[in-house]
């Protein structure tokens, strides 16, 4: 476990949401014997049991339950699942249903930060397990993680200090930052080379740049969605849209006045037809068409099933198509944006344990397996001789991967051979995204997004009560409908920036103070945790 205990941060495991269960709270099998626990209390793996797990998550692929890998971690573990998955878009919904029938399988994989209440409320109301004395004996691998990273530990818990689920986590510090860089802006590079044009450093670069792309025919130089507007073009003017903190203080991005002075650029950016005219319904399919058709100059995507995607799509049939990370926009040259899109240190999402499950005790052990040494390499590279082979100490991918006998893209066989991607509990390793990413266009743009200072502004995993969350929820979810509302309008033109200061006053009316006052509230206890 030395390498995974080099790590840290949260990435986390499968989404979970939930379908209406009947009688799957107990399992199958009956309880635990005094045997079986013996047996438990020591870290040690296939696990000697006849009993299944009932474990409820997303479906990340279509053969998730059967692939290859899958089938070698029940082998692997010595136990079986029953998997259960939410229908695609119920994920919410089949959730709170789950929740008020208290009919919940043995592992729920869950975004717990956002159970009505908070964590703790999830463990009174008896939904999940407080796992404070079970980890110790049970999960000693995770445990002794958490003993020796407070960083993560304080991230793993809630103000009461009670544990209630198993995190992704990923090598953090240095280096392993890289795997909290995925995404960010990329330009066409054959196209700044044909025109002469340098990598866009300032907002008044980006203006210069698209405006070129405009005037050389490019229909769509800025082709974003209107998701896509904010993550890190507000940097350059030093606010997010929403929250962050400035020395222990919490902020709302959305009402400062550099977000006028944002929305003003870009409201100039849709007048002057940089932005895509339909920006505001892009989606993922009619992006890549318009990218690979040469009608667009700039996108946001990610590095694996963006720019890698859109590189290899290319190859053939345009050899001169070629991309480039670009620095998130800055108002001077030299200056360090203070907002980025970066993956949090510790994920909200990962699977617990159902307070009603008659097999706390194996399960606990079960999600131990991936922050063992053993698991850390089989959730980050799979099967030794199969999907990846050690080349002078370092866990190298096999033509399993790199080059599929069956016809699997990388990312397609990862997800067949590897937990690599981001599906569990355990320690994502640097060494997978190293590999992952192995273009140099893609290495060259986690050098450049990697520059940010979002660390010391964004706000860490918070913990509100129970009556502080639900108060929460309500206040914003009228702020995020109407600032959602009013920046769009706002940068076509339907609302004129004249009347921002009306829009503020609004976004206060709905009751910004005190939804500050409990960000502010829970802040403070996470800092003394």
């Amino acid at each position: 476990m030395k390498k995974a205990r080099i790590a840290a941060a949260v990435l986390a495991a499968l989404v979970g949401t939930t379908a209406l269960l009947s009688g799957c709270g107990n399992g199958n099998g009956g309880t635990n014997t005094t045997a079986d626990l013996d047996k438990l209390k020591k870290s040690s793996y296939p696990i000697d049991t006849d009993v299944k797990l009932t474990y409820w998550s997303q479906a990340y692929s279509s053969d998730a339950d059967t692939n290859a890998w899958n089938t070698e971690y029940q082998k692997r573990l010595g136990v079986t699942f029953e998997r259960m998955h939410p229908a695609a878009g119920q994920e919410v919904a089949q959730f709170n249903v789950m929740i008020a029938s208290g009919e919940l399988p043995d592992i729920v994989d869950w975004y717990w930060a956002d159970y009505v209440g908070g964590p703790d409320k999830a463990i009174t109301e008896g939904s999940i397990a407080k796992l404070n004395d079970l980890l110790p004996e049970y999960a000693p691998d995770f445990w002794n993680y958490l003993q020796e990273n407070e960083f993560i530990n304080k991230r793993s818990r809630t103000d009461e200090g009670n544990y209630y689920y198993f995190p992704g986590l990923v090598q953090y510090g240095g280096e392993n930052e890289k795997l909290r860089v995925t995404a960010g802006y990329m330009f066409r590079k054959d196209y700044l080379d044909k025109m002469g044009l340098e990598v866009p450093e300032t907002i008044d670069d980006w203006h210069h740049v698209l405006t070129t792309f405009k005037n050389n025919g490019i229909e769509s130089p800025l082709c974003i969605s209107a998701n896509d507007v904010f993550r890190g073009l507000g940097g350059a003017f030093g606010v997010p849209s929403g929250w962050y903190q400035v020395d222990g203080k919490v902020m709302y991005g959305n009402i400062q006045p550099e977000f006028k002075e944002c929305l003003s650029v870009l409201k100039q950016w849709y007048d002057e037809g940089l932005f895509d005219k339909n920006f505001i319904n892009l989606d993922t399919k009619t992006v890549d068409a318009k990218l690979l058709g040469g009608e667009a100059g700039a996108v946001f995507g990610w590095l694996g099933s963006g720019m890698g995607k859109w590189l290899s799509a290319a190859k053939d049939s345009n050899p001169e198509f070629d991309l480039v990370g670009v620095p998130y926009p800055v108002k001077n040259r030299g200056d360090v944006t203070k907002f980025a899109t970066k993956d949090a240190v510790v994920y909200s999402r990962g699977p617990a344990i159902s307070a009603k499950s008659k097999h706390k005790e194996l399960a606990v052990k079960v999600l131990n397996y991936g922050y063992t040494e053993e698991g850390h390499n089989f959730f980050n590279f799979g099967q030794e001789g199969l999907s990846y082979n050690m080349v002078d100490g370092y866990p190298t991918y096999s033509e399993m991967i790199t080059n599929n006998p069956d016809g699997l893209t990388f990312d397609e066989a990862l997800i067949a051979y590897t937990s690599a991607t981001g599906k569990g509990a355990y320690v994502q390793d640097l060494r997978y995204i190293e590999q992952r990413y192995r273009l140099p266009q893609q290495k060259a743009a986690q050098d450049v997004w990697m520059k940010t200072e979002v660390d010391t502004y964004a706000m860490p995993p918070l913990t509100p009560t129970s009556e502080e969350s639900q108060e929460f929820s309500a206040i914003v979810n009228d702020i995020n409908t109407y600032v959602q509302e009013m920046y769009l309008k706002f940068i076509t033109g339907k609302e004129p920036l004249d009347k921002f200061d009306a829009y503020v006053q609004q976004v206060k009316d709905y009751g910004l103070e005190r939804a500050t006052e409990i960000q502010q509230n829970a802040l403070d206890r996470f800092n003394k945790r």
